[in-house]
């Protein structure tokens, strides 16, 4: 199993993707089954226990426990990897079905969308064999890449053998395949150990490898190395890609990138939670009021009349004193130049009458 994602098919865990395990290998061409017609051995025994460790994880929603076979017959023909894939996982207890041929593997996928199809795990045959991908499989398998990853980012599991892999460039362009190989050479990276515990050295070099990886692998992490084969970095070169949980690029991302609904919080006015009171809404309405007359005009003030000026410009019967300018007598200053000029006035008119009087004697 893969270290510590262990569960059961269908139980949906925290870990994010499905268990994927792309190889450079084509260990269907490698194998063979036991005198007594049900044991695998060599290539087909590294099948059996690359699906032991897949299936556990794996926790897409409704699956039906099966392995999808996509570009090999069934296994009752002579060819291998039909066959490599009956055995092996016949061995892990799971039970396939086949999709020979472009348009089978075309229907699978969309099975698939619709419900129809729901296995466990997608095992893809590789072109290392007999009655394995042809040309047409491969393009088919390339049109419907994101469905693949689509596939595993739900958490359903992936096993695959080289060196057809357009698929898999479609989701990682940055990502190459280089046609090598070797054999007996084979390693466990540190994250190979702790994905693949139930596989041995033994298993994964039952035969010869014929393509490594190179590039942005995105998610995946490399589980197997050759010590002989150099890649472009002078890395020992990477023969198995994949991880316990894997999420791909792909249309749909892994239930558990699903933001989660807000939980119900009772007693909220128009929450979600049954027995909340409801939202109330009101609607308030203007009362109609009467209409008014327009505010009577301001009344017409009647223009001034023209005062009687004497000459000289001032106002008829009022005498001015003269202007004395703002010195520090004010208004007092003026009011008394009117009292001494009555004064001078009244004491002119009694000397007159004074003077008439004494004519007259």
């Amino acid at each position: 199993m893969f270290g510590i994602q262990a569960g059961r098919p269908g139980v949906a865990h925290a870990a994010l993707g499905g268990p994927v395990i792309i190889g450079g290998d084509d260990l269907t061409d490698h194998g063979d089954v036991d005198i007594d017609g049900t044991t695998p051995l060599d290539g087909w025994l590294y099948i059996e226990r690359a699906l032991e460790n897949i299936d556990p994880n794996v926790h897409r929603a409704g699956n039906d426990g099966t392995v999808a076979a996509l570009g090999a017959t069934d296994s009752s023909d002579s060819c291998h990897a039909g066959k490599a894939i009956f055995i092996g996982a016949q061995a892990a207890g799971l039970s396939v079905t086949y999709h020979e041929g472009g348009p089978a593997i075309d229907q699978f996928f969309a099975d698939l969308a619709s419900g129809a199809e729901n296995p466990a795990i997608i095992w893809i045959a590789g072109t290392g064999d007999s009655c394995d991908l042809d040309s047409v499989e491969a393009d088919s398998l390339t049109a419907h890449a994101i469905a693949i990853a689509d596939f595993v980012n739900s958490g359903g599991g992936l096993l695959s053998h080289g060196v057809e892999y357009g698929w898999l460039f479609a989701l990682l362009p940055d990502a190459t395949t280089v046609n090598s190989g070797g054999s007996d050479d084979l390693y466990f990276t540190a994250d190979g150990l702790a994905a693949l515990p139930s596989l041995t050295e033994s298993d994964i070099n039952a035969g010869p490898w014929h393509n490594h990886f190179e590039g942005d692998f995105g998610g995946l992490k490399v589980l197997v190395r050759s010590n002989i084969v150099l890649d472009s970095s002078d890395n020992d070169a990477a023969v198995i890609i994949g991880g316990a949980s894997v999420v791909l690029p792909g249309s749909t991302p892994s239930p558990a990138h699903t933001a989660a609904a807000t939980p119900c919080i009772g007693g909220i006015v128009g929450s979600r939670c049954p027995g909340n009171p409801p939202d109330v809404q009101v609607t308030v309405t203007p009362e109609a009021t009467a209409t008014s007359a327009p505010p009577p005009p301001p009344p017409t003030a009647a223009p001034p009349q023209p005062a009687a000026t004497q000459p000289g410009g001032g106002a008829a019967g009022v005498i001015i004193g003269p202007n004395t300018g703002s010195g520090p007598g004010g208004a007092g200053a003026s009011t008394g130049w009117l009292i001494a000029s009555a004064v001078l006035l009244a004491t002119g008119a009694i000397s007159s009458s004074a003077a008439m009087k004494m004519r007259r004697r």
